[in-house]
């Protein structure tokens, strides 16, 4: 049975969970609506590759809201205290989705501690022109849920594209969003008011080898704005899943796994 801690990081509730062994580390931070338990895939996957840490940061997962007056740097301050208290060392640090932009901070204060950094699902802010969009989703989220969880499928995916298991893949999402519970609402609620105030600036500080990738039919995290963040970080590349959305940790956990496995050990060789 997996053993998952609660914690807290800069006074504030944080979950975690480490799968030891002696292999290099690495520590994994999911988006905001992930959680430890929904991911077992690839928290197999790469517990099997690695000396493996999980952490849901304060606010994110099972958590529990944060208010969103705590703006991506404090989280990023969570972070480097979990990296402190947990890790006491390098790793290998790998984020998704929301994640990111918390990653993206830690990191420009703290490259010399990153062997690398994967950037998963990311953009350099939310364009204004999606804001309508988000908008809506929130006030959705409060007075009409079940449009919420269409509205917020429907956002991530490419319904007009070729993408394997697809349909069943959107009716599981949607099941779990349709049981999300008033926490979780406020939870997405304060993250993407967080977000929306957000924008990854002084990208020439990331100076660790860094990967930016997302799916390649992404409607949300576009090719173009991944490649686009991955162009203004100076030791970083860009890459695709191939036949995935915003949902290719689901709809590919395997090239996930692979591509940041790959990444990592091709890293750990040109540095040896």
């Amino acid at each position: 049975m997996l053993t998952i801690d609660n914690i807290k990081l800069c006074g504030t509730g944080a979950r975690h969970m480490h799968l030891k062994s002696n292999s290099q580390t690495m520590l994994f931070v999911p988006g905001a609506l992930q959680d430890i338990e929904s991911i077992k895939q690839l928290n197999a996957g790469f517990s099997s590759n690695f000396n493996y840490h999980i952490v849901e940061l304060p606010g994110s997962g099972h958590a529990g809201p944060l208010h969103s007056s705590y703006p991506v740097s404090f989280l990023s301050e969570c972070l480097a205290e979990y990296v402190e208290t947990f890790i006491k060392g390098p790793c290998h640090l790998v984020s998704c989705s929301y994640a990111t932009g918390i990653a993206i901070e830690y990191a420009k204060k703290n490259s010399q501690r990153i062997q690398t950094l994967t950037l998963a699902g990311a953009m350099q802010e939310i364009p204004q022109a999606s804001w309508q969009i988000v908008l809506g989703l929130m006030a959705d989220s409060l007075r009409s849920p079940q449009k919420f969880a269409s509205d917020f499928v429907e956002l991530l995916t490419a319904s007009d594209r070729p993408i394997p298991k697809l349909e069943t893949i959107k009716k599981a999402t949607l099941r779990k969003t349709r049981k999300y519970t008033h926490s979780e609402f406020w939870t997405f609620i304060y993250n993407t008011i967080r977000l929306m105030s957000y924008r990854a600036t002084d990208l020439d500080q990331i100076t660790c080898p860094t990967l930016c990738f997302t799916g390649e039919y992404d409607p949300f995290v576009t090719p173009e704005k991944c490649k686009a963040l991955a162009d203004n970080i100076p030791n970083a590349m860009f890459s695709l899943i191939p036949d995935t959305d915003h949902l290719f940790h689901i709809e590919r956990h395997d090239l996930t796994i692979d591509l940041i496995t790959s990444f990592i050990q091709n890293r750990a060789r040109l540095a040896a």
